[in-house]
C-alpha cells in the first residue's frame, strides 16, 4: 500500500510524508490522542502522560484534549481540568474537578477549556444543562448535541443553532472562523459566510470528511472506496489536500496546528501511535 502511494501520484493531493518534508514521532498505542500547537510549541499526550516536543512531561492518565498558551499548558481529563507551568503543576485553584461521571469529551485552546457529560457541559466554568451532548469546542464555545434524531450545533453564548449535524459532527475555529461539520458519507464542512455564501467543502464517497476539525484542516476516515485507499485531509482556507496511506480503518485522526505548523495524531495503530508536524510554509 505504501509503494503505491509513493509511486503513484495523486491529483492534486500530496502524500504524507512522502511527497511534503515531514517530521516523524512515534509512541506507543495512544500516542497522539490529543495535541496542542501554539506558537510552533507542541504537545502530544498518550495514554499515561503528555508531553511538550523537545521538553518536559508530566504524568496524566484519561487525557481528553490539552491546549498551550505562552508557558501554561491545560489539560481536560475525564476527572477534571488542571494548568502547569511548565512541568510543575500550578496552585489548586489551577484545577478545577469534575464532580459526578467522568467527562466523556473535552477540547481545550489558549486559556479555555470544556468538557461535556451525559446531561451538561461545563465550558471555561460555565455549565450549561444540555440533552444528549457529544462534542463540545472549548474556543469557539458552542457544543453537538442530538436532542432528537437531527443534531445540532449550538453556541453557548447566545443559545442559537450555528447548524445541524449527525452525532459524529464536529465544530471548530480557524483563523477566527467557525466551521461546522456533517461526516455521514462522503462528508462536508460548512464554512463562514462570504460574499458568495457559505464556504461548503465536501468530500468524495466514503471519506467522512470532518469527524476532525483542528489546525486549518478537516479530516475523515481512511477510504477503503478509493484507488487508492487513503485519508483524506482537505484545507479550510485553500490549501493543498493531504493524504495518509498508514490509518486504521473507522477511526478518526487528530488535529491541531498554528500559522507555524500542523500536527496529525494517528493514535489507534496499526502497531503504534505515530504524530506528523509539517512546517506550514512547506504547504
Amino acid at each position: 500500500m505504501i509503494l503505491l502511494l509513493g509511486c503513484a501520484p495523486l491529483h492534486d493531493e500530496l502524500v504524507i510524508p512522502w511527497d511534503i518534508e515531514t517530521t516523524v514521532l512515534e509512541g506507543p498505542l495512544g500516542f497522539g490522542k490529543a495535541l496542542a500547537v501554539s506558537r510552533g510549541r507542541v504537545a502530544i499526550a498518550d495514554n499515561e502522560s503528555v508531553c511538550i516536543h523537545g521538553g518536559r512531561c508530566v504524568d496524566e492518565p484519561d487525557v481528553l484534549a490539552i491546549g498551550l498558551g505562552g508557558t501554561t499548558l491545560g489539560i481536560v481529563s475525564t476527572r477534571d481540568y488542571r494548568t502547569y507551568h511548565g512541568a510543575e503543576q500550578a496552585d489548586w485553584d489551577g484545577t478545577h474537578p469534575f464532580f459526578g461521571q467522568p467527562a466523556r469529551s473535552g477540547s481545550a485552546a489558549d486559556g479555555a477549556w470544556a468538557a461535556a457529560f451525559d446531561d451538561r457541559v461545563w465550558i471555561n466554568g460555565d455549565e450549561f444543562h444540555v440533552e444528549d451532548p457529544r462534542f463540545v469546542d472549548a474556543q469557539s464555545r458552542t457544543y453537538v448535541h442530538c436532542p432528537s434524531e437531527t443534531c445540532e450545533v449550538v453556541s453557548s453564548f447566545s443559545g442559537a443553532v450555528a447548524g445541524e449535524t449527525t452525532a459524529q459532527g464536529v465544530s471548530g475555529v480557524w483563523d477566527g472562523e467557525l466551521y461546522v461539520s456533517d461526516p455521514e458519507d462522503a462528508g462536508s464542512v460548512r464554512g463562514p459566510i462570504i460574499e458568495s455564501g457559505p464556504v461548503l467543502l465536501e468530500g468524495i464517497e466514503g471519506d467522512h470528511l470532518g469527524r476532525s476539525i483542528g489546525g486549518g484542516y478537516a479530516a475523515g476516515v481512511y477510504n477503503q472506496r478509493t484507488a487508492p485507499g487513503r485519508l483524506r485531509l482537505v484545507s479550510l482556507d485553500g490549501g493543498p489536500t493531504l493524504a495518509i496511506d498508514r490509518v486504521p480503518v473507522n477511526r478518526p485522526v487528530v488535529l491541531a496546528g498554528d500559522d507555524q505548523v500542523l500536527a496529525i495524531g494517528l493514535p489507534f495503530g496499526p502497531d503504534h501511535g505515530r504524530v506528523y508536524l509539517v512546517d506550514r510554509d512547506d504547504l
